[in-house]
Protein backbone atom coordinates (compact mmCIF):
# COMPACT_ATOMS: atom_id res chain seq x y z
CA UNK A 1 0.00 0.00 0.00
CA UNK A 2 2.73 2.41 0.89
CA UNK A 3 4.60 1.69 -2.37
CA UNK A 4 1.53 2.57 -4.45
CA UNK A 5 1.23 5.89 -2.64
CA UNK A 6 4.87 6.59 -3.28
CA UNK A 7 4.48 5.79 -6.99
CA UNK A 8 1.40 8.01 -7.21
CA UNK A 9 3.25 10.78 -5.49
CA UNK A 10 6.09 10.51 -8.01
CA UNK A 11 3.65 10.51 -10.89
CA UNK A 12 1.97 13.61 -9.49
CA UNK A 13 5.36 15.23 -9.08
CA UNK A 14 6.31 14.32 -12.69
CA UNK A 15 2.96 15.65 -13.91
CA UNK A 16 3.57 18.88 -11.99
CA UNK A 17 6.98 19.24 -13.60
CA UNK A 18 5.48 18.60 -17.01
CA UNK A 19 2.79 21.19 -16.34
CA UNK A 20 5.44 23.61 -15.16
CA UNK A 21 7.51 22.98 -18.31
CA UNK A 22 4.38 23.40 -20.48
CA UNK A 23 3.62 26.63 -18.65
CA UNK A 24 7.17 27.88 -19.31
CA UNK A 25 6.88 26.88 -22.98
CA UNK A 26 3.58 28.73 -23.25
CA UNK A 27 5.15 31.74 -21.52
CA UNK A 28 8.11 31.64 -24.00
CA UNK A 29 5.72 31.27 -26.92
CA UNK A 30 3.78 34.28 -25.63
CA UNK A 31 6.94 36.30 -25.39
CA UNK A 32 7.90 35.29 -28.93
CA UNK A 33 4.47 36.21 -30.18
CA UNK A 34 4.70 39.54 -28.33
CA UNK A 35 8.16 40.20 -29.91
CA UNK A 36 6.81 39.23 -33.33
CA UNK A 37 3.90 41.59 -32.79
CA UNK A 38 6.27 44.38 -31.86
CA UNK A 39 8.39 43.68 -34.97
CA UNK A 40 5.28 43.68 -37.13
CA UNK A 41 4.20 46.94 -35.50
CA UNK A 42 7.66 48.47 -36.18
CA UNK A 43 7.58 47.21 -39.78
CA UNK A 44 4.15 48.73 -40.17
CA UNK A 45 5.40 52.02 -38.84
CA UNK A 46 8.37 51.90 -41.20
CA UNK A 47 6.11 51.16 -44.14
CA UNK A 48 3.85 54.03 -43.06
CA UNK A 49 6.87 56.38 -42.85
CA UNK A 50 8.11 55.19 -46.26
CA UNK A 51 4.67 55.77 -47.69
CA UNK A 52 4.62 59.28 -46.26
CA UNK A 53 8.09 59.97 -47.70
CA UNK A 54 7.02 58.68 -51.09
CA UNK A 55 3.93 60.87 -50.91
CA UNK A 56 6.07 63.89 -49.97
CA UNK A 57 8.51 63.13 -52.82
CA UNK A 58 5.61 62.85 -55.21
CA UNK A 59 4.28 66.21 -54.05
CA UNK A 60 7.76 67.77 -54.47
CA UNK A 61 8.08 66.32 -57.96
CA UNK A 62 4.65 67.65 -58.79
CA UNK A 63 5.64 71.09 -57.45
CA UNK A 64 8.92 70.97 -59.43
CA UNK A 65 7.02 70.08 -62.55
CA UNK A 66 4.66 72.99 -61.99
CA UNK A 67 7.65 75.33 -61.43
CA UNK A 68 9.34 74.08 -64.60
CA UNK A 69 6.11 74.60 -66.51
CA UNK A 70 5.83 78.12 -65.09
CA UNK A 71 9.48 78.85 -65.98
CA UNK A 72 8.90 77.59 -69.50
CA UNK A 73 5.91 79.87 -69.81
CA UNK A 74 7.94 82.81 -68.49
CA UNK A 75 10.76 82.05 -70.94
CA UNK A 76 8.29 81.86 -73.77
CA UNK A 77 6.81 85.18 -72.67
CA UNK A 78 10.32 86.72 -72.40
CA UNK A 79 11.19 85.46 -75.87
CA UNK A 80 8.01 86.98 -77.24
CA UNK A 81 8.81 90.27 -75.49
CA UNK A 82 12.35 90.25 -76.88
CA UNK A 83 11.04 89.56 -80.34
CA UNK A 84 8.58 92.40 -79.96
CA UNK A 85 11.33 94.71 -78.64
CA UNK A 86 13.56 93.75 -81.58
CA UNK A 87 10.80 94.59 -84.00
CA UNK A 88 10.21 97.90 -82.24
CA UNK A 89 13.95 98.75 -82.30
CA UNK A 90 14.14 97.84 -85.97
CA UNK A 91 11.18 100.06 -86.68
CA UNK A 92 12.74 102.89 -84.59
CA UNK A 93 16.08 102.46 -86.42
CA UNK A 94 14.38 102.61 -89.79
CA UNK A 95 12.44 105.70 -88.73
CA UNK A 96 15.67 107.30 -87.42
CA UNK A 97 17.47 106.54 -90.67
CA UNK A 98 14.63 108.02 -92.62
CA UNK A 99 14.56 111.13 -90.42
CA UNK A 100 18.36 111.45 -90.73
CA UNK A 101 18.15 111.10 -94.48
CA UNK A 102 15.38 113.69 -94.61
CA UNK A 103 17.43 116.00 -92.37
CA UNK A 104 20.53 115.63 -94.55
CA UNK A 105 18.53 116.28 -97.68
CA UNK A 106 16.96 119.33 -96.06
CA UNK A 107 20.36 120.49 -94.78
CA UNK A 108 21.87 120.13 -98.22
CA UNK A 109 18.99 122.07 -99.69
CA UNK A 110 19.38 124.74 -97.00
CA UNK A 111 23.14 124.92 -97.55
CA UNK A 112 22.62 125.33 -101.26
CA UNK A 113 20.48 128.32 -100.57
CA UNK A 114 22.10 129.73 -97.38
CA UNK A 115 25.84 128.98 -97.63
CA UNK A 116 27.39 131.32 -100.13
CA UNK A 117 30.42 129.78 -101.84
CA UNK A 118 33.67 131.73 -102.05
CA UNK A 119 34.97 132.58 -105.51
CA UNK A 120 38.39 131.13 -104.53
CA UNK A 121 36.91 127.72 -103.64
CA UNK A 122 38.76 126.08 -106.55
CA UNK A 123 42.08 126.79 -104.79
CA UNK A 124 41.18 124.57 -101.81
CA UNK A 125 42.35 121.47 -103.67
CA UNK A 126 45.94 122.79 -103.54
CA UNK A 127 46.20 123.45 -99.81
CA UNK A 128 44.98 122.25 -96.43
CA UNK A 129 44.85 125.86 -95.22
CA UNK A 130 41.48 127.29 -94.25
CA UNK A 131 40.70 129.39 -97.29
CA UNK A 132 37.50 130.01 -99.25
CA UNK A 133 35.25 128.77 -96.45
CA UNK A 134 32.21 130.59 -97.75
CA UNK A 135 29.74 132.31 -95.47
CA UNK A 136 26.24 132.13 -94.13
CA UNK A 137 25.05 135.68 -94.04
CA UNK A 138 27.83 137.42 -92.10
CA UNK A 139 28.91 134.24 -90.26
CA UNK A 140 31.15 131.29 -90.98
CA UNK A 141 29.31 128.11 -92.08
CA UNK A 142 28.65 125.68 -89.25
CA UNK A 143 30.52 122.80 -90.90
CA UNK A 144 33.77 124.76 -91.22
CA UNK A 145 33.37 126.10 -87.66
CA UNK A 146 33.05 122.57 -86.27
CA UNK A 147 36.04 121.44 -88.35
CA UNK A 148 38.06 124.32 -86.88
CA UNK A 149 37.13 123.31 -83.33
CA UNK A 150 38.07 119.68 -84.02
CA UNK A 151 41.45 120.75 -85.44
CA UNK A 152 42.05 122.93 -82.38
CA UNK A 153 41.20 119.99 -80.08
CA UNK A 154 43.60 117.72 -82.00
CA UNK A 155 46.37 120.30 -81.63
CA UNK A 156 45.80 120.59 -77.87
CA UNK A 157 45.78 116.78 -77.52
CA UNK A 158 49.09 116.57 -79.40
CA UNK A 159 50.74 118.98 -76.93
CA UNK A 160 49.84 116.70 -74.01
CA UNK A 161 50.51 113.40 -75.79
CA UNK A 162 53.31 111.10 -74.56
CA UNK A 163 55.80 108.92 -76.39
CA UNK A 164 54.61 105.39 -77.12
CA UNK A 165 57.82 103.97 -75.69
CA UNK A 166 56.89 100.24 -75.91
CA UNK A 167 56.10 100.59 -79.63
CA UNK A 168 59.20 102.70 -80.35
CA UNK A 169 61.49 100.35 -78.43
CA UNK A 170 60.06 97.36 -80.30
CA UNK A 171 60.54 99.01 -83.70
CA UNK A 172 64.09 100.16 -82.85
CA UNK A 173 64.92 96.63 -81.73
CA UNK A 174 63.78 95.36 -85.14
CA UNK A 175 66.10 97.97 -86.70
CA UNK A 176 68.91 96.58 -84.47
CA UNK A 177 69.43 99.88 -82.67
CA UNK A 178 70.48 100.14 -79.03
CA UNK A 179 68.43 102.67 -77.07
CA UNK A 180 68.84 104.93 -74.03
CA UNK A 181 65.50 105.92 -72.42
CA UNK A 182 66.10 109.34 -70.85
CA UNK A 183 64.29 112.15 -69.03
CA UNK A 184 64.98 115.86 -68.78
CA UNK A 185 64.88 118.18 -65.79
CA UNK A 186 61.18 118.84 -66.49
CA UNK A 187 59.40 116.67 -63.93
CA UNK A 188 55.93 117.03 -65.49
CA UNK A 189 54.26 118.19 -68.68
CA UNK A 190 53.09 121.35 -67.00
CA UNK A 191 56.62 122.13 -65.85
CA UNK A 192 57.91 121.38 -69.37
CA UNK A 193 55.51 123.94 -70.86
CA UNK A 194 56.05 126.61 -68.19
CA UNK A 195 59.83 126.31 -67.90
CA UNK A 196 61.32 125.63 -71.38
CA UNK A 197 64.95 125.55 -70.12
CA UNK A 198 64.24 122.43 -68.08
CA UNK A 199 63.46 120.55 -71.29
CA UNK A 200 66.88 121.50 -72.71
CA UNK A 201 68.98 119.71 -70.08
CA UNK A 202 69.09 116.06 -69.06
CA UNK A 203 68.11 114.89 -65.61
CA UNK A 204 71.16 114.09 -63.48
CA UNK A 205 70.41 110.35 -63.63
CA UNK A 206 70.10 110.46 -67.43
CA UNK A 207 73.37 112.37 -67.80
CA UNK A 208 75.08 109.84 -65.51
CA UNK A 209 73.69 107.02 -67.65
CA UNK A 210 75.35 108.44 -70.77
CA UNK A 211 78.58 109.24 -68.91
CA UNK A 212 78.82 105.69 -67.59
CA UNK A 213 78.50 104.37 -71.15
CA UNK A 214 82.07 105.59 -71.79
CA UNK A 215 81.55 106.29 -75.48
CA UNK A 216 84.60 106.04 -77.76
CA UNK A 217 83.01 108.35 -80.31
CA UNK A 218 80.51 108.13 -83.21
CA UNK A 219 79.78 109.97 -86.44
CA UNK A 220 76.07 110.49 -85.67
CA UNK A 221 73.90 110.60 -82.56
CA UNK A 222 70.15 110.15 -83.16
CA UNK A 223 67.75 111.65 -80.62
CA UNK A 224 63.97 111.07 -80.51
CA UNK A 225 62.32 113.80 -78.40
CA UNK A 226 58.61 114.36 -77.88
CA UNK A 227 58.84 118.15 -78.14
CA UNK A 228 55.41 119.74 -78.46
CA UNK A 229 53.86 116.76 -80.29
CA UNK A 230 54.76 113.25 -79.20
CA UNK A 231 52.15 112.18 -81.77
CA UNK A 232 54.59 113.21 -84.52
CA UNK A 233 57.33 110.93 -83.12
CA UNK A 234 54.89 108.05 -82.63
CA UNK A 235 53.60 108.36 -86.21
CA UNK A 236 56.62 109.36 -88.30
CA UNK A 237 59.98 108.74 -86.57
CA UNK A 238 60.24 105.03 -87.39
CA UNK A 239 59.33 105.39 -91.12
CA UNK A 240 62.02 108.08 -91.48
CA UNK A 241 64.64 105.98 -89.65
CA UNK A 242 63.85 102.97 -91.84
CA UNK A 243 64.98 105.06 -94.82
CA UNK A 244 67.90 106.83 -93.10
CA UNK A 245 69.69 103.94 -91.40
CA UNK A 246 70.45 102.03 -94.64
CA UNK A 247 71.89 105.28 -96.08
CA UNK A 248 74.15 105.65 -93.02
CA UNK A 249 75.25 102.04 -93.38
CA UNK A 250 76.04 102.44 -97.07
CA UNK A 251 78.13 105.54 -96.26
CA UNK A 252 79.87 103.66 -93.40
CA UNK A 253 78.77 106.20 -90.81
CA UNK A 254 78.81 104.98 -87.23
CA UNK A 255 75.61 105.62 -85.25
CA UNK A 256 75.47 105.94 -81.45
CA UNK A 257 72.71 104.26 -79.43
CA UNK A 258 69.45 106.12 -80.01
CA UNK A 259 68.49 108.55 -77.23
CA UNK A 260 64.72 108.49 -76.58
CA UNK A 261 63.95 111.57 -74.48
CA UNK A 262 60.67 112.30 -72.71
CA UNK A 263 60.10 116.02 -72.09
CA UNK A 264 62.84 117.13 -74.46
CA UNK A 265 63.32 120.27 -76.54
CA UNK A 266 65.62 120.77 -79.54
CA UNK A 267 68.68 121.69 -77.48
CA UNK A 268 68.54 118.37 -75.57
CA UNK A 269 70.37 116.86 -78.53
CA UNK A 270 73.45 119.02 -77.78
CA UNK A 271 73.99 117.37 -74.40
CA UNK A 272 73.21 113.86 -75.69
CA UNK A 273 75.62 114.21 -78.61
CA UNK A 274 78.30 115.77 -76.38
CA UNK A 275 78.17 112.98 -73.78
CA UNK A 276 78.23 110.27 -76.46
CA UNK A 277 81.14 112.02 -78.22
CA UNK A 278 79.32 112.27 -81.56
CA UNK A 279 80.55 114.47 -84.41
CA UNK A 280 76.97 115.40 -85.31
CA UNK A 281 73.57 115.09 -83.65
CA UNK A 282 70.23 114.69 -85.44
CA UNK A 283 67.20 115.45 -83.25
CA UNK A 284 63.86 114.09 -84.46
CA UNK A 285 61.24 116.08 -82.55
CA UNK A 286 57.54 116.84 -82.62
CA UNK A 287 56.94 120.37 -83.85
CA UNK A 288 54.46 122.86 -82.44
CA UNK A 289 51.02 121.62 -83.60
CA UNK A 290 49.18 123.65 -86.19
CA UNK A 291 45.47 123.64 -86.91
CA UNK A 292 46.07 121.54 -90.02
CA UNK A 293 49.14 119.63 -88.80
CA UNK A 294 49.00 118.26 -85.22
CA UNK A 295 51.65 115.62 -86.01
CA UNK A 296 54.37 117.47 -87.91
CA UNK A 297 57.89 116.05 -87.42
CA UNK A 298 61.03 118.20 -87.50
CA UNK A 299 64.70 117.17 -87.70
CA UNK A 300 67.46 119.44 -86.35
CA UNK A 301 71.12 118.84 -87.27
CA UNK A 302 74.04 120.24 -85.26
CA UNK A 303 77.76 119.80 -85.95
CA UNK A 304 80.02 119.26 -82.94
CA UNK A 305 77.18 119.33 -80.40
CA UNK A 306 77.78 120.79 -76.92
CA UNK A 307 75.57 122.39 -74.26
CA UNK A 308 75.04 126.09 -74.80
CA UNK A 309 74.74 126.17 -78.60
CA UNK A 310 71.99 128.35 -80.06
CA UNK A 311 69.66 128.07 -83.03
CA UNK A 312 71.98 129.57 -85.64
CA UNK A 313 74.18 126.48 -85.16
CA UNK A 314 71.45 124.14 -86.42
CA UNK A 315 69.85 123.12 -89.70
CA UNK A 316 66.15 122.22 -89.70
CA UNK A 317 64.01 120.07 -91.98
CA UNK A 318 60.40 120.55 -90.94
CA UNK A 319 56.82 119.47 -91.69
CA UNK A 320 57.77 115.82 -92.27
CA UNK A 321 54.52 113.89 -92.69
CA UNK A 322 52.60 112.32 -95.56
CA UNK A 323 50.58 115.52 -96.09
CA UNK A 324 53.73 117.67 -96.03
CA UNK A 325 57.33 116.67 -96.78
CA UNK A 326 57.10 112.94 -97.51
CA UNK A 327 59.40 110.42 -95.84
CA UNK A 328 61.55 109.68 -98.89
CA UNK A 329 62.27 113.32 -99.70
CA UNK A 330 62.90 114.10 -96.03
CA UNK A 331 65.37 111.21 -95.68
CA UNK A 332 67.24 112.37 -98.78
CA UNK A 333 67.50 115.96 -97.48
CA UNK A 334 68.65 114.80 -94.04
CA UNK A 335 71.29 112.49 -95.51
CA UNK A 336 72.57 115.19 -97.87
CA UNK A 337 72.90 117.75 -95.08
CA UNK A 338 74.59 115.25 -92.76
CA UNK A 339 77.13 114.35 -95.44
CA UNK A 340 77.80 118.02 -96.14
CA UNK A 341 78.09 118.83 -92.44
CA UNK A 342 80.60 116.04 -91.87
CA UNK A 343 82.55 117.06 -94.99
CA UNK A 344 82.64 120.78 -94.22
CA UNK A 345 82.69 120.35 -90.44
CA UNK A 346 80.00 122.94 -89.84
CA UNK A 347 76.24 123.36 -89.56
CA UNK A 348 73.68 126.10 -89.17
CA UNK A 349 73.52 129.24 -91.27
CA UNK A 350 76.80 128.39 -92.99
CA UNK A 351 75.46 125.06 -94.31
CA UNK A 352 73.15 125.30 -97.34
CA UNK A 353 70.78 122.75 -98.82
CA UNK A 354 72.14 122.73 -102.37
CA UNK A 355 71.01 119.22 -103.24
CA UNK A 356 69.95 119.25 -106.83
CA UNK A 357 68.03 116.05 -107.35
CA UNK A 358 67.16 112.79 -105.72
CA UNK A 359 69.98 110.93 -104.02
CA UNK A 360 70.68 107.63 -105.72
CA UNK A 361 70.46 104.67 -103.37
Amino acid sequence: MGERQTADSKRQTANGKRQTADSKRQTANGKRQTANGKRQTADGRRQTANGRRQTANGRRQTADGKRQTANGRRQTADSKRQTANGKRQTAIHLCTQQRTLNFELNRMDIQKTIVQQDEWASLKEYTAARIALGRTGTAEPLQSLLAFRMAHANARDAVYAVLDQPMLLHELQILQQAVFTLNTQAASRGEYLQYPDRGRRLHANAAAQLNDFNSTGYDICLVLADGLSATAINNHAIPVLKLLLPLFESARLSVAPVCMVQGGRVAIGDECGYLLKAKLVAVLIGERPGLSSPDSLGVYLTWHPAPGLTDESRNCISNIRPEGLNYQTAAEKIFFLINESLRLQLSGVALKDNAGGVIEG
